[in-house]
Order: structure tokens, then C-alpha cells, then sequence
């Protein structure tokens, strides 16, 4: 017998599930070395798993700590691989010790990973133990396979990866390409997409543009565009249950954006002083937009107060996202905040975000795990200076002024500020008219370096 799953054809199963299943791998290893080794060789193995998944060191299969420096996406994929290396080796370590199972061998995909002094003492020096080694190998690949299915999600224990009778080894091609990327190159946002479709979605057609998908009941897409943090993750996605009205039936959708529309214009409105703009709460949800290219379809972010509405392609909108500038020195600590409930498609308040049946935040991944050079605080692509307030003379826009325009927005020579009252609906929506360029996600911050630069005022 050598079945060690109830994964049948291939179904949706979260991490904890899946470990637990490969659990009768590491128990039918252990089972075939037999009783002299006793007890300490079940945590030999288990270190050497964690020998394999750390991001640095001889046994890493999965180096972060050289390569490309000072790209924002490969530093969130860092601390996203370390934190589902943490995920995985904790549900491990939590685990009820495996009962013999009933497997006598296997045969191993296992592409050779290395085996620390512990492991090849245990495995490799005595004769016999042929079985337990190729059980011992097809359980660490397989949990490799499962931490790097993982990275592309800012919170890998809500993710569902497609597993089947082989568990996760349909996407070794998929995973060898992805990892390659992410330890050589900046990783585009499309192709981290393409991953996590794979991961959800067997034999997906990905469209190149695609932002995100929906699969089952399963919305898949940038953390802030489901009312996360506007200074959270910009290139993660964030998988939560829920729906998004006007979509077409069936179990996988992918989201791109709209075709470009209007014309490049100024704001609707002549500057005021600062303290004469006045922020009103908006609320914000998502809708399903045109049909797009190979299958997909757009989303729009419906945003607005009162009897007032405008929208803004979300595809637009999150790709002004991850092209904003974040100065040094704003609020980490926002990016860790808890938001989003109820269904996604109807309307929110103005802080919470556009609801998904999932009552759980969105929670972000920490620093603890396997350590990196790339993984040291939030990403930020600039070099501002100390914090200021000192917006004096600064000619500053109601939202509702960009909003009313149609298509691309340009700010006059000389830039000026939009307060939005860090709401993630209306920050989100100007993200998507304003020209990218020189749009900062602003704190308060020295930004004098920034030429024309345009400040989405984030400050309640």
C-alpha cells in the first residue's frame, strides 16, 4: 500500500489538513526503522524538516537570503515564505504522534533534498532501511511543496490548496518556476497570481493580466482590496470566503482590468487651503465589471456619500497600489490592523471595507520564522526623510474632486495633497484615477525629494 492521502481525484484542503495527512508518511517512516531508535528519532526527522525550510543555510530549498535586494514584492514574499515555513512546522510540531501506517513504501518524487548529520545517521548507516527513507523523503517534499504553495498568501492558514492522490506534486513544474523567480528577479505581480491560481486551481488558463480570481466560494485578491490596511501587503492576496455580485456562474473566475476609458484631465474643482477640505466617510464595494480578455472580467470599486456614487476600475486601483510611494518612517503598526466583515458586493462603512462572509480580518504575516536579509520591516521605496507635518501652502483636493472625472487625473505642476482619512474605499479609488508616478501613501513624512509629489493624506 502506498496511498497516504484521502484526497481522492483532487479537492480543496487547507494546510492543517494536509499536514495532518502527510503526518502517515513521517508515522509509516518511523514505523519502518523500527523501535531501536526510540523516541528521538521522530524529532531528528522533524529537524531536519526544519533544516529544509528555513530561507538560509546549507539545507535550504528555498535561499532568500542573497539575491536581489530593495524590491518591495520579494521582501513581503520573504516574510511571507518564513511565515508559512512557521505555519507548517508548528502544525508539525502540534500534532498527535503518528500511528504506524499502514504504508510499506512509496515511491519518492523527492528531488534530492539535503539530509542534516541527524538524518543520514539515522537513515543511511544501518541496512534495512530502504523504505523509511523513501517514506522520510516524499514527507519533506511534499511539505516543501506545501510552504512555497503558500508564499503567494498573506495569510497562509486560510488558504485551500488543490491537492490529489500524489498530494502537491502536480505543481512541481509551477513551484520550480515560481521559486526560481523569487531568488534570482523581481517577481511580477501577474506571475505571483499565476501561482496562486495553480495552487487553488488545477490546470487554470490564467490570463496574463490577471489581479486575482474567485474560485468556489473563494474570493482571492489583494488584502486592501477586501478592506485591508492601505499600508498593508501590496502584492500578497488575501483568500476569504465570500462572493461579489454581477459575476457569472460557475466555479473559477479571473479578474483583470478594464480597458483604459476617458481622457486625461485635472481635478473637477480649483485647490483649496488644507484645512478647508473636508473628508466625509465613504462607503466601498466591489461589483463585477465589463467581461475582459481570455475569460476574465473587471471589477469595479464602487465608492461614495449619500446619494453620491463613482467607480474606478479595481485593477487600475490596485496597480496604483503597489506603485505608490510609502516614505520611511509612517505607521507599521497599520498594516497589522483588523478589518473587512460581512459579504462581499454590499455596501460598508467607511473603515471596514467591503464585506466577505468571513468574519475573520485580514491578518498579515509577522517577522518570526526563518531569518532573511530581505525580511526586516515593511517594504518602502523611498528614502524620505525624518517625519513633518509642515503641508503650508500646499494646495490640497477633496477625493470627490478626482472622483467626478472621468478617466486618468492629473494633479497641476507642483503636485498638492487629497485628504482621505486613511479609508481604505476612497484612498483606493483615487489610487485608480490619479496618474501613477509620484502619488505617495503620506503620513506626514518629509517627502521634499518626491518632485510634484501628489499626497493621499492617510491621517484621520
Amino acid at each position: 500500500m502506498s496511498v497516504w492521502n484521502d484526497f481522492g481525484p483532487g479537492r480543496p484542503v487547507g494546510a492543517a489538513e494536509f499536514v495532518a495527512a502527510a503526518g502517515n508518511l513521517l508515522g509509516a517512516a518511523l514505523a519502518a526503522l523500527g523501535e531501536d531508535d526510540g523516541p528521538g528519532a521522530r524529532a531528528d526527522l522533524v529537524d531536519g524538516l526544519a533544516a529544509v525550510l528555513r530561507l538560509d543555510g546549507p539545507y535550504a530549498t528555498l535561499r532568500l537570503d542573497t539575491g536581489p535586494a530593495g524590491q518591495p514584492a520579494r521582501a513581503e514574499l520573504a516574510l511571507s515564505a518564513a511565515a508559512a515555513s512557521e505555519l507548517v512546522l508548528d502544525l508539525v510540531g502540534r500534532a498527535v504522534p503518528e500511528a504506524p501506517a499502514r504504508i510499506d513504501d512509496i515511491h519518492s518524487s523527492c528531488v534530492g533534498y539535503a539530509w542534516t548529520p541527524a538524518v543520514v545517521a539515522l537513515l543511511l548507516e544501518r541496512p534495512g532501511r530502504h523504505a523509511a527513507r523513501n517514506l522520510y523523503n516524499e514527507w519533506l517534499w511534499q511539505l516543501v511543496l506545501l510552504r512555497d504553495a503558500l508564499i503567494p498568501f498573506n495569510t497562509p492558514e486560510r488558504a485551500r490548496v488543490h491537492a490529489d492522490a500524489d498530494g502537491l506534486t502536480r505543481l512541481q513544474d509551477d513551484r520550480d518556476r515560481f521559486v526560481v523567480q523569487l531568488m534570482t528577479r523581481r517577481v511580477a505581480h501577474a506571475e505571483l497570481v499565476r501561482f496562486a491560481a495553480r495552487v487553488g486551481v488545477p490546470d487554470a488558463a490564467v490570463p496574463g493580466s490577471a489581479f486575482g480570481f474567485r474560485t468556489g466560494d473563494a474570493l482571492v485578491l489583494p488584502p486592501v482590496a477586501l478592506g485591508g490596511p492601505v499600508l498593508g501587503p501590496a502584492h500578497l492576496l488575501e483568500w476569504r470566503t465570500g462572493g461579489i455580485d454581477g459575476l457569472p456562474d460557475g466555479d473559477t473566475v479571473f479578474f483583470v482590468p478594464a480597458d483604459a476609458a476617458g481622457d486625461r484631465s485635472g481635478p473637477d474643482a480649483d485647490p483649496r487651503d488644507l484645512g478647508d477640505v473636508t473628508v466625509v466617510p465613504i462607503h466601498g464595494r466591489l461589483v463585477a465589471g465589463a467581461p475582459g480578455p481570455a475569460g476574465g472580467y473587471s471589477l469595479d470599486l464602487v465608492v461614495g456619500f449619500d446619494e453620491h456614487e463613482w467607480r474606478a476600475d479595481l485593477g487600475r486601483a490596485l496597480a496604483g497600489h503597489r506603485y505608490a510611494i510609502r516614505p520611511a518612517g509612517g505607521d507599521a503598526a497599520a498594516a497589522a490592523t483588523d478589518a473587512g466583515a460581512g459579504t462581499a458586493g454590499t455596501a460598508t462603512s467607511s473603515t471596514t471595507g467591503p464585506a466577505t462572509s468571513d468574519t475573520a480580518g485580514p491578518a498579515t504575516n509577522s517577522t518570526a520564522g526563518p531569518a532573511t536579509s530581505d525580511t526586516a520591516g515593511p517594504a518602502t521605496n523611498s528614502t524620505a526623510g525624518p517625519a513633518t507635518s509642515d503641508t503650508a501652502g500646499t494646495a490640497a483636493w477633496s477625493g470627490c474632486a478626482v472622483l467626478r472625472r472621468d478617466g486618468a487625473v492629473d494633479l497641476p505642476t507642483g503636485g498638492g495633497v487629497v485628504p482621505t482619512g486613511g479609508q481604505w474605499a476612497l484612498t483606493l479609488a483615487l489610487l485608480g484615477r490619479l496618474t501613477p508616478g509620484s502619488v505617495v501613501l503620506w503620513q506626514g513624512q518629509d517627502v521634499s525629494s518626491v518632485p510634484d509629489a501628489v499626497l493621499l493624506d492617510l491621517r484621520t
